[in-house]
Formats: structure tokens, C-alpha cells, sequence
């Protein structure tokens, strides 16, 4: 009897190695969850086949940029991700990170944890507790841990605003050493989002600076957020030169002009990338559009600010030179472009998928009124899509050498307690979007360059040893698609939808998604910064 070569063999394959290499036809093989055979494999055999004729066969793709922290303990198959091909995702991005929690961080924490329903239970404090936590319930693909700036300084002061003491800071530092000694890659900070808007650029450097020390990456949601401003890229620019730390820029908003500082940072010598998701509105929690001093404390005190009439006052003349009327924009962007996505009490979930403006004209107050509104009755909690990026400017970026996809999302599911609310379509469909529209639509990427911006680039800036290749000791995280049919289905109107046209999906070397219909394993793992046993095996 002719002995088996391969658990796996996946034959007449239009192959597309990940590093941006011309495609090629071939078959590959899999042993013990690593590729163990790329190219002509007649002749050999495996205790399973799949014959891929027509089909695109790529590496699994690597989401740098997702929120997934919390959803992954609700949810662990990460349905919303693996059905777009999503085999590793990074988390704790944008300073919100699960762990580190003491002091204060463990209450904004049981907030957090508090919108979802049921809530679950709150049972870690560390990174190392947390990484373990989503080793007990099995995970549906791989995590690449970062720790939180916000999470750093809710735990060592709290929530309130002002430079850290001496002996903050030391904790701070501590805490951060402890993270990365347990698994954490390095460090993200949200310089939009309290407590991480309170931090001077002098304490970021000085947490960098730890960060290097011990070979990790600095990953930033830039101060501003705004596409007319420069200082947050300067800034993250800044920090990456003075601290010596590899860099990576979140969601640059199709700001072509922020894509072309990073391009002079790198002609200076500096480490710096970026990601971007393919889409022209973004997302995130509602109360960012009220001014940061206003959060001092967290979300408990905005709404108590937000009740007081002087308080309010004040906030409302701060923001009046953008109040004037219901069409008149707010932070450069108007009303009607705002819409609530997510909110937490009943009362409220018929306004979900409407405009701050159509709410206002429901409720016959002004939209600022319906904002605080909105605020007050939803504790801070309730969270927006905001459009008005540039199409040309999205398209223009994906065009960078430094640029690689992200999906700025989380792992969501069309059941249970992750459906709720008209989330962004970005949680569903950006992987698929990038190939259906940008790929074969308007052919403004090569299928190989694209894939190259999913896979190896990510992992390259990750130095994530052993996946975004297709090469003989990699890990068998595999794509296989139809490239005509492959197309994200999710809409801002109806998000819960999952694309189509991707046949297989391989965390591991286990199929998680077969013919289109997923299956009931969870083949991921925690890829910690500390555990090298994940490195290339021949």
C-alpha cells in the first residue's frame, strides 16, 4: 500500500506566495499544520484532497489592525474574521488593551465588559492571565498581543488627566515590562481617546524607550485624528526617532499627505508603517466628539459634566464655531455624516443606523442637544460611524510601499450577543473588499501586491516568524477563493452579512471553513513575542 505523504494535499492551485511574486500553478502540501511541499506534488498522496482548479491559493491573512480583545471572550470562533480568510489578527490596539488591570483600569474595565448582554466575567488581571484566558476556551484563529497605553495609565493613576508622577511613571514602566514578559509584541497608544489624551509626547518617548529596550513595536492611533492635521503624524514620527523604536501609524484616513511624511520618515531612516481599511467612513465611540478635558476621570464624570448646566454650557460654546445650524459640520464633519451604530439601552435601538441629524429632527432638539442626549442616557457608551473620507485619497494610499490592511474592526458574529447594533461593514468585509473592488473592479492593485499588503507585509512589520509565506515550514494558515466571486456582502445598512466566494480556510493546517460552511473547531493559538516555537521548521 502506497504510504501517505501529506495530511493534506491541495492540487491545481493558482498560487500566490504572499511576498508579491508573480502567481503560479502548482499544488501544496500539508503535514502536522505546516507546509511541508510547494509546487508539482504528482505522483504523492494525503489522507485528504482538495482540487483548488480555478481557485486562488494564498497565506491566511494577518489583520494588523482589530479590536477583538473583548469579543473573542464572548465569541472565540471570530466567525466575522475567519469567513474573510482572516487567520491572525493583531490585538489591543489604540491603547485598549484586556490587560493590564489594577485600580481604576479594573472598574473601566467592568464597564466595557458591562455592554455586552450577558456580560462575561471578569476573572484576569495581567497579560499573562488574559493570553490564558483565551487558551481555555480555544481560540477560531491566531492573536498577536500588544499592550495598551491606556491600559498602562488607567492602572497606574487612574483616569484623570495631568503628566504622571515619578513613581506613575515607574508603574507605568513596570507594568509595561511585565506585559511584553509575557507575551505582549509592544505597546499602542489611542491619543484621541482618554486616559491617552491626557499623555505629553515627553511620556510617550519614555515609554518607547522601553519598548526598544526590549526589542518591541510602537503601534499609534495619532493625536488629532483629523485629516487637516499633521501634528499626531509629526508626533509619531517624533517618537519613533527619539525613542529608536520601530513604528506603526493606525487607519491613515486616505490622507495622502500624512502617507508622504511617512515616505520622508522612511527616506530618514526611520521604521515606520502604516495601515489603512477600504473604506470611506470610520467608527468609534460617540463621546470623542466632546472635548478631552470634559473626560477627566472617564466615562462616569463626562456624563455628570454633561448633566451640569455650567458644564454644559461651557462645552457647548467651546464647540459653537461648528454648532451653528443641523448642516453645519463638527470637527470637519457634518451632522447628517455622523450615524449611531451601538448603543446599550432599549429605549434607544430605533435610532440605530439614523444620523445625528434625523435624530435631532426626531426628538426636535438641536443636534447638539441630541448628542448629549444621546450621551447621557447611554453612559458615554454609545458608538458612531463617521463619513467623510476621500475615495481618491484611499485609493491613493493602498499605492504605498509602507501600507498594509487593516481592518480597524473586531470579530463579530450575524448571532448572538456580537449582532447587535449596525456596526461598520468593516468587521465583516474588508479583506474581500480589497480583492472584489480594488483588485478585479477598478484593477487598481494587483492580486499579488494586494495579497502581499494582507500576508507577508504584515508580518514582516510584526517580525512575525513562520506565517505570510507559502513556503515549506511555514504554518498552514491558508486562503483559497474564487478570484470572480470573492466580494464582501456586509453594507452599513445591513453589516451582519458575510462575504462570499472564499471556499477554504486553513488555521494551522486544520480547516476552519470548508466549501464556504464553517466548522466547528478553533485551530488558533496565542503567538506571544516570548515563544519562539513558532519560528520556521524545515
Amino acid at each position: 500500500m502506497k504510504s501517505t505523504r501529506f495530511d493534506l494535499l491541495i492540487r491545481n492551485a493558482r498560487i500566490v506566495d504572499g511576498a508579491g511574486n508573480p502567481w503560479f500553478h502548482g499544488d501544496l502540501g500539508v503535514r502536522r499544520g505546516r507546509i511541508a511541499a510547494v509546487g508539482r506534488l504528482n505522483g504523492l498522496s494525503a489522507t485528504h484532497e482538495i482540487d483548488a482548479r480555478g481557485r486562488v491559493l494564498c497565506p491566511g491573512f494577518i489583520d494588523i489592525h482589530t479590536h477583538s480583545d473583548l469579543p473573542l471572550i464572548i465569541e472565540p470562533g471570530a466567525e466575522s474574521k475567519v469567513r474573510q480568510g482572516v487567520t491572525t489578527e493583531v490585538i489591543g490596539l489604540c491603547g485598549i488593551s484586556a490587560a493590564p488591570l489594577v485600580g481604576e483600569a479594573v472598574d473601566q474595565m467592568r464597564t466595557r465588559l458591562n455592554t455586552y448582554s450577558p456580560p462575561p466575567a471578569l476573572d484576569w488581571a495581567t497579560m499573562a492571565e488574559y493570553l490564558k484566558r483565551l487558551e481555555r476556551q480555544g481560540l477560531g484563529l491566531n492573536c498577536v498581543p500588544l499592550v495598551g497605553h491606556g491600559a498602562l495609565r488607567a492602572s497606574a493613576m487612574g483616569m484623570r488627566s495631568g503628566a504622571p508622577t515619578p513613581a506613575e511613571m515607574d508603574a507605568m514602566k513596570k507594568l509595561l515590562r511585565q506585559a511584553m514578559s509575557e507575551g505582549a509584541w509592544g505597546m499602542s497608544t489611542g491619543l484621541i481617546y482618554p486616559p491617552g489624551c491626557y499623555s505629553d509626547t515627553e511620556e510617550l518617548i519614555e515609554l518607547a524607550r522601553q519598548v526598544a529596550a526590549l526589542g518591541g513595536l510602537y503601534f499609534t492611533h495619532a493625536r488629532g485624528d483629523d485629516p487637516g492635521e499633521d501634528s499626531g503624524i509629526h508626533e509619531a514620527i517624533r517618537i519613533s526617532r527619539e525613542a529608536r523604536v520601530p513604528s506603526h501609524v493606525a487607519h491613515l484616513h486616505g490622507v495622502v499627505r500624512h502617507a508622504d511624511l511617512i515616505s520622508q520618515a522612511r527616506r530618514d531612516g526611520l521604521d515606520v508603517t502604516f495601515d489603512q481599511y477600504p473604506y470611506t467612513a470610520g467608527s468609534g465611540p460617540m463621546k470623542t466628539l466632546i472635548p478631552a478635558w470634559a473626560h477627566d476621570g472617564g466615562s462616569v464624570a463626562l456624563v455628570v459634566r454633561l448633566k451640569d448646566a455650567d458644564t454644559l454650557a461651557r462645552i457647548r460654546a467651546e464647540m459653537a464655531p461648528t454648532l451653528q445650524d443641523a448642516k453645519t459640520a463638527i470637527g470637519r464633519r457634518a451632522w447628517q455624516d455622523i450615524v449611531v451604530c451601538n448603543v446599550i439601552t432599549q429605549a434607544n435601538k430605533a435610532f440605530e443606523g439614523k444620523t445625528l441629524a434625523a435624530i435631532a429632527e426626531a426628538r426636535s432638539l438641536t443636534p447638539f442637544d441630541a448628542l448629549v442626549a444621546l450621551l447621557i442616557e447611554e453612559k458615554a457608551e454609545a458608538r458612531m460611524i463617521v463619513f467623510g473620507q476621500s475615495e481618491d485619497g484611499v485609493r491613493a494610499v493602498m499605492k504605498h510601499p509602507a501600507y498594509m490592511v487593516g481592518s480597524d474592526g473586531s470579530a463579530l458574529c450575524a448571532t448572538g450577543p456580537l449582532s447587535a447594533g449596525k456596526p461598520h461593514p468593516r468587521n465583516y468585509g474588508t479583506f474581500p473588499r480589497v480583492l472584489a473592488r480594488y483588485v478585479r473592479e477598478l484593477k487598481h492593485l494587483r492580486l499579488e501586491e494586494a495579497i502581499r499588503q494582507m500576508t507577508s507585509a504584515a508580518a514582516s512589520r510584526l517580525r512575525l516568524p513562520g506565517r505570510g509565506l507559502l513556503r515549506p515550514g511555514m504554518a498552514a494558515d491558508l486562503v483559497l477563493f474564487d478570484p470572480d466571486q470573492i466580494a464582501d456582502t456586509a453594507t452599513y445598512e445591513d453589516p451582519h452579512r458575510y462575504p462570499v466566494g472564499i471556499a477554504y480556510v486553513l488555521v494551522n493546517g486544520q480547516i476552519a471553513l470548508a466549501e464556504g460552511e464553517r466548522l466547528a473547531v478553533r485551530p488558533g493559538r496565542v503567538l506571544r513575542s516570548t515563544d519562539r516555537r513558532d519560528s520556521v521548521k524545515a
